[in-house]
């Protein structure tokens, strides 16, 4: 009897034990004492999830099992803007007429330029920088056809991305060591139909082995091309062409 009965203590200290463990694996230990570790009022993700999946898009490539490079996209359309300006005015408590006017001035932007932020972590050893006058990986959009080159391409710190942007990019920028951030803009006058009537275009990101093809308003998101140069036994060379596509 005194056996079952130690048997029994053990038995009910074992599931203790376990229950603890389980307990602690699946509840996060501030919520236990919430007066001792104050979390103030959440605001849930942050992200308005519709900009997200329509203007977002990010790509890795792949040299064999290397990865060559990553770059996470957002291009700042009305929709990202305003969604900006909604977060920036909630957070500062700001009035209907400021948040109107902000709106305003954000919109005025895309008037002028088509403008992306780009994070991007390029493994190059000799040219890395996307705003290197000999960049390993260069930038264009393409329109149905219509080649666009960009006015401008900025390298920025890291105190010029609002955390509202920031936010936007979610878990993509939890490295800020490896991925560098970029404003890149392109004149509006070549593009400004195509957007106006949501025509599919696509930005082309391009080094010498690779090129990733990555779309909005209706065009595939992501396509990854890989370019081999192919030889000819009795022609010689023949042209560059593509092969290897994978999507994303």
């Amino acid at each position: 009897m005194e056996n079952k009965k130690s048997f029994m203590s053990k038995l009910s200290l074992f599931g203790i034990l376990c229950g603890v463990l389980l307990l602690s694996s699946c509840t996060k230990a501030y919520k236990l004492v919430p007066s001792e570790s104050s979390q103030g009022k959440e605001h849930g993700d942050g992200r308005d999830l519709d900009v997200v999946k329509e203007n977002l898009r990010s790509v890795r490539v792949y040299d064999e099992w290397e990865t060559s490079a990553m770059f996470d996209v957002l291009w700042m359309s009305d929709h990202t803007r305003r969604s900006y300006v909604d977060q920036y005015c909630a957070r500062r408590g700001k009035s209907a007429a400021d948040k109107e006017s902000m709106v305003g001035g954000e919109l005025d932007k895309n008037r002028e330029t088509i403008s992306f932020y780009i994070l991007a972590d390029v493994r190059d050893p000799f040219h890395p920088e996307l705003d290197d006058k000999n960049a390993a990986w260069t930038i264009y959009l393409d329109a149905y056809g219509k080649k666009i080159m960009p006015s401008s391409i900025k390298k920025i710190g890291i105190e010029e991305l609002a955390p509202e942007l920031l936010t936007l990019f979610g878990h993509k920028y939890r490295r800020p060591k490896f991925k560098k951030p970029y404003l890149v803009e392109f004149p509006i006058k070549d593009l400004q139909e195509s957007i106006q009537t949501k025509k599919p275009f696509m930005m082309v990101l391009s080094s010498v082995a690779r090129q990733c093809e990555i779309g909005w308003q209706g065009g595939h998101p992501v396509l990854v091309k890989e370019i081999k140069n192919v030889s000819s036994k009795q022609k010689g060379r023949k042209r560059v062409k593509d092969e290897d596509y994978y999507w994303l």
